[in-house]
This record gives C-alpha cells, structure tokens and sequence, in this order.
C-alpha cells in the first residue's frame, strides 16, 4: 500500500510505501517517546527540587527557632543574674545598715554609760562638797 505525502517546501506530491509510513510514524512516535520520558523526568526533578527546597527551608526554620530559643534563654538569663545581683547589693546594703544601726546604738549606750559616770562623779563631789560644808 502507498501514501501519498506533500513536501511543504514545493508542494510537490510523492507516494511512499507502507513500511517506509511505519518506519516514520514508528520515529515520530519514539521522538514523542522521548520528549514525554524527558518531560516527565523534567517534573520529577522539578519535585524533587522543591522537596530538597522546603527541607532546606523546614531546616532553616527550626535552626532559626533554635537560635532563638538560646538568644531568649541568654536573655532570660542574664536578666536572673541581674536581678540576683541586684538582690544580693541590697540585702548588703540592709545588712550594712544593721551593722550601722548596732554600732550607733553601741556608741549610744557607751555614751550613756559615760555620762552617767560623768553625772555620777559630779553629784558624788558635790556630796563630798556640801559635806565638808
């Protein structure tokens, strides 16, 4: 059996055989083969690149959420630090304060202690004094 074909160049007619028919529709149908293999492989690259892309992202999310869960840490710790160290000056600063408290009272009791003596040395001359009197 024969076909008849048309060149687009001169529009010449020409009749080819039936094998030589299925030797080019075989072809045509191998590029078309290959060009749907190649396009399918094209998407499945393209998927695979997307998946590798979101567990890059998906891994640079939680490296981020690591970060920031030791920056806030830092802070959170340093802020308990601060606030030790804070309660540490003042309960010194009290302390200090007792201790200036006590020595005061100390010195008053010992100023006291010397004017009664002071008072007592006084009324004690003036017992001797109006005694010789």
């Amino acid at each position: 059996m024969y076909s008849l074909t048309t060149e687009n160049n001169d529009h010449d007619s020409s009749w080819i055989t039936d094998e030589e028919f299925e030797q080019n529709v075989s072809s045509d149908h191998h590029n078309n083969l290959s060009t749907q293999e190649a396009f399918i492989n094209l998407i499945l690259q393209t998927q695979q690149n997307q998946k590798e892309l979101t567990n890059t992202i998906m891994e640079s999310v939680k490296e981020q959420q690591l970060v920031q869960k030791e920056f806030f840490k830092n802070i959170f710790d340093s802020q308990k630090e601060q606030q030790l160290a804070q309660s540490e000056f003042f309960k010194n600063m009290l302390d200090s304060q007792k201790e200036q408290l006590i020595q005061q009272r100390v010195t008053d009791e010992q100023q006291l202690t010397q004017n009664e003596f002071i008072k007592n040395m006084f009324d004690s001359q003036k017992e001797q004094q109006l005694k010789k009197d």
